[in-house]
């Protein structure tokens, strides 16, 4: 008797053990033709524990394999994967039904091949040689939300867009720098000629002494005054002196700095080819007040000269 209770036991185990090892192989397959692969190979595994047959062992191997695939899709390894799952679809099978076997990777295969159709935006966008242009292009891509970007690409383009404005700040200070020295350099060599005041000691002492002359015009001093004035300052003063407007009664107001010493306020513009400077002044006298001057200085060939005087108030 007991060892009836013994063997009838036995088949009970057994026809247990073959239900549960038959309940996840179906499980299995489900997910499998689902492509729930991972959850799929939970389920082998866990028929191999109950019982270990080459059919289990052989839906493990094609579920390890679409696992496989899968991550070089996640990868983006479009080629790769592309050959990886032309051989897998031509690899025999003995547990898959014939409608499995022929659509297994289908999805994966029709996903592969319309990535390598679409062009890789990411890649285009930061190949654009121009910094504008690319700089545009991945502004686009990182607000456009249509645009399905993985979070490596993005931190990517966001690197890349950094970079061109950290490129492009750098640029501007080398070019602020450098027109800062321009400039500098400019004032610089008008300086190694100029003093306004010393100018215009020499242009009204010429004067005077055309008057003390009694010359009718300044013609006779033209090579002289031009050595400290060129047009239209120089034809302006020749006009003045020539209708009266220059006079010696009057003590040459027109002419700023005369009486009221010149002051140095600052420097204005400069021209960035180097060739003009322009310099403000300030005079006051308890006579005339004050007020202010702009000359601009200008080189002609070799020499720096008055080219112009306007009051700035």
């Amino acid at each position: 008797m007991r060892k009836l209770f013994l063997f009838a036991l036995i088949l009970l185990l057994t026809a247990c053990q073959s239900s549960t090892y038959k309940s996840m192989i179906e499980t299995g397959e489900e997910q499998f033709a689902a492509g729930e692969y991972r959850v799929a190979l939970t389920m082998f595994e866990k028929a191999l524990s109950e019982k270990n047959t080459d059919e289990v062992k052989e839906w493990m191997n094609w579920t390890k394999a679409m696992l496989e695939g899968q991550q070089l899709i996640e990868e983006e390894r479009w080629e790769e994967a592309q050959l990886f799952f032309e051989e897998l679809q031509k690899r025999p099978a003995t547990v898959l039904n014939p409608t499995i076997h022929q659509n297994i990777g289908k999805k994966e295969r029709q996903q592969i091949a319309q990535a390598l159709e679409e062009p890789d935006l990411v890649a285009e966008a930061l190949a654009i040689e121009d910094d504008g242009k690319r700089f545009e292009q991945i502004e686009h891509l990182l607000t456009n939300e249509a645009t399905n970007l993985k979070a490596e690409q993005l931190d990517s383009l966001k690197r890349e867009q950094q970079a061109i404005l950290d490129e492009a700040q750098r640029m501007a200070d080398e070019k602020t720098k450098e027109t800062a020295n321009q400039r500098q350099a400019t004032i610089d060599h008008m300086e190694t000629q100029v003093n306004g005041q010393a100018y215009i000691d020499k242009v009204v002492g010429t004067i005077i002494q055309a008057f003390e002359d009694g010359s009718p015009t300044l013609q006779p001093y033209m090579n002289t005054l031009s050595h400290y004035l060129m047009n239209p300052v120089l034809s302006d003063y020749a006009k003045y002196y020539a209708n009266g407007q220059i006079c010696y009664g009057c003590d040459m107001e027109i002419i700023p700095g005369q009486y009221d010493p010149l002051k140095f306020m600052r420097y204005g513009d400069v021209s960035p080819a180097g060739d003009y400077v322009y310099v403000e002044y300030s005079t006051y006298s308890d006579w005339h007040g004050y007020s202010e001057y702009r000359f601009r200085y200008q080189l002609d060939g070799k020499r720096w000269k008055i080219a112009d005087i306007r009051g700035i108030n």
